[in-house]
């Protein structure tokens, strides 16, 4: 049988009617020896009807399954951006035009809201830079903000009241 007497075969006989997908998926499946025809040895109606029904819905299920995931890919998306919109709504009611302040004395007052700690912390460090003296040069410094601080009575206190004051303004 070749594919246009294959369609009126299944016409007639099983009352399907073929579409091309459905000829090259019979084609694929039955014609053993790639002949472009289905010979008598190879044809069997019942088999055939069979794998197409199965082939036919496993191709709906594909289907199905990429029209979820285009659905859910489009409502992931949908909700990303919405809650997006709600964040960042949230973020500008939060965070005012007149509750910013970009000062020069706020952005140094809070690189020194960092320093303090690494000042306190560098002592720790003093037999790891006798190891490795390289790394005094990145030491040194918080040593000496270190040692100013303890030089001044009560400085590491006054310090900790300065940044206070400036991370409230």
């Amino acid at each position: 049988l070749n594919k246009e007497e294959l369609r009126e075969c299944m016409k007639l006989h099983f009352s399907i009617n073929l579409d091309e997908q459905s000829e090259a998926f019979i084609f694929e499946t039955f014609d053993n020896n790639k002949s472009g025809e289905l010979e008598v040895d190879e044809f069997n109606g019942e088999a055939i009807v069979h794998a197409l029904e199965s082939w036919q819905r496993q191709q709906q299920q594909e289907q199905l399954q990429e029209q979820r995931g285009k659905a859910q890919t489009v409502a992931a998306a949908t909700e990303v951006t919405q809650a997006s919109a709600g964040s960042s709504k949230m973020w500008k009611d939060v965070l005012g035009e007149g509750n910013q302040d970009d000062g020069i004395l706020v952005r140094v007052g809070c690189v020194l809201a960092y320093v303090l700690p690494l000042c306190s912390g560098i002592w720790f460090a003093t037999p790891l830079l006798l190891i490795l003296p390289q790394l005094l040069q990145v030491a040194l410094p918080f040593m000496t903000i270190h040692l100013l601080g303890e030089t001044i009575p009560f400085g590491n206190l006054i310090w900790f009241l300065l940044l206070n004051h400036l991370s409230r303004q």
